[in-house]
């Protein structure tokens, strides 16, 4: 793990495989539950066994013992081939759009195998594998994604295999169960503390509303017909404060409210 077992109370999808953490670990479980209570967050377990974790789940999906690689493919399979990506993030905290050398195979190219292996030594030579430099002497890259021998490419080339009848095949799963987790796993339609929606922000025509303080971890945010943007704090009786609207100032919920209303 990378973060704290307390961080999993801000989750708004909760994908457990390859272990029983409601009997295992039931303390650090209670935070996946205090998730599902307080923020609707779905939980989704994928396990040969039906266990206590899956006896709590909103999904359970029942696999081989083994083929976790298979379904963890097909789910990055689905996202690349639906757009469900956060392309901005991809494109410039990733590698990404970086350009792999020409003579580089995938091994739907190459018999099975990447490119550089060597029947007698039986490993690879990684030469083929590194990126491709310019002039300058720094690797190339392609912001937009879309050179064929971007990483980003090859990877949609090297998991478009994975398809949801190929997963259902390996897996022993129904195709439409693993359908409904890949949904939901890639799914951005989850309440989120500091999103706001693009159509309403734009609604209301507030510039960067979107922009909540993350100190304040409990803020829900809901968008009634009627009623335009409510800021609904979880935080009974405290003034939260947010960073929002403008960058130039700070404003309560309440004043907040008010200027949405009005629009």
């Amino acid at each position: 793990m990378t973060n704290n077992w307390v961080d999993i109370k801000n989750a708004d999808v909760i994908l457990v495989m390859g272990g029983n953490p409601a009997e295992n670990h039931p303390c650090g479980f209670k935070w996946a539950i205090e998730a599902k209570k307080t923020r609707n967050a779905k939980l989704i377990c994928v396990d040969p066994r039906f266990n206590r974790t899956a006896a709590v789940s909103d999904l359970y999906v029942p696999i081989r013992a083994g083929t976790d690689i298979a379904f963890l493919a097909g789910v990055i399979n689905y996202m690349l081939a639906n757009n469900r990506i956060q392309r901005e993030y991809i494109a410039n905290y990733t590698n990404a759009p970086f350009i792999i050398k020409e003579d580089f195979r995938l091994p739907g190219d190459n018999d099975g195998l990447f490119s550089g292996f060597d029947q007698e030594k039986r490993a690879y030579d990684k030469s083929s594998w590194g990126y491709e430099h310019g002039p300058d002497g720094y690797a190339r890259v392609d912001m937009t994604l879309e050179d064929p021998r971007s990483v980003y490419q090859l990877m949609k080339r090297h998991y478009s295999r994975y398809t949801p009848e190929m997963v259902a095949n390996i897996c022993g799963c129904a195709k439409e169960q693993f359908l409904k987790a890949a949904e939901i796993i890639s799914s951005d339609d989850h309440r989120a503390d500091t999103v706001i929606k693009k159509e309403i922000y734009e609604e209301i025509k507030l510039p960067r509303l979107w922009m909540i303080d993350p100190r304040y971890d409990n803020v829900e945010i809901y968008h009634g017909t009627q009623y335009g943007l409510v800021l609904k704090s979880m935080l009974a009786g405290r003034d939260i404060l947010c960073e929002a609207v403008l960058p130039e100032f700070a404003m309560n919920i309440s004043e907040l409210f008010r200027i949405a209303s009005a629009q």
